[in-house]
């Protein structure tokens, strides 16, 4: 009768673990960590790699120290409108004539946050039915 054919397995090799901080370099981590959430000048996730702990671990040391960040968009990032730029010449040259004009200030007098691409397509669409 044949052998059955068995899978030969290596010896699994030990897991290595980090070695475990003691309890003063641990409150040394937790006081790093929570002077560079107070600066504000790096994400948690910046935060998390340059301590080389997990980002689990950089919000619950924000929330026991009471520190709390607004969700969104941080501040000083921008996003482009057509209320704070002029209007690219492409759109200019596109859109040239007095319908044109009047329907681009009645669109910024009604709605003063629409970006330039959702106004693009929007003076498209109006193109397209003008003519």
């Amino acid at each position: 009768m044949p052998r059955k054919k068995t899978k030969k397995t290596k010896a699994k090799s030990p897991v290595r673990r980090r070695a475990r901080l003691d309890r003063a370099a641990q409150q040394q981590r937790e006081v790093a960590i929570i002077s560079d959430l107070k600066a504000g000048a790096l994400s948690y996730r910046k935060i998390a790699q340059k301590h080389g702990v997990s980002l689990p671990t950089v919000n619950a040391k924000a929330r026991k120290a009471g520190i709390t960040r607004p969700r969104g968009r941080r501040p000083g990032s921008t996003t482009r409108t057509a209320t704070r730029t002029v209007p690219t010449r492409a759109v200019t040259v596109a859109h040239s004539g007095a319908f044109q004009e009047a329907f681009r200030e009645m669109v910024l007098h009604y709605y003063p946050t629409i970006s330039l691409a959702k106004f693009d397509r929007l003076a498209k669409l109006v193109d397209q039915a003008i003519r």
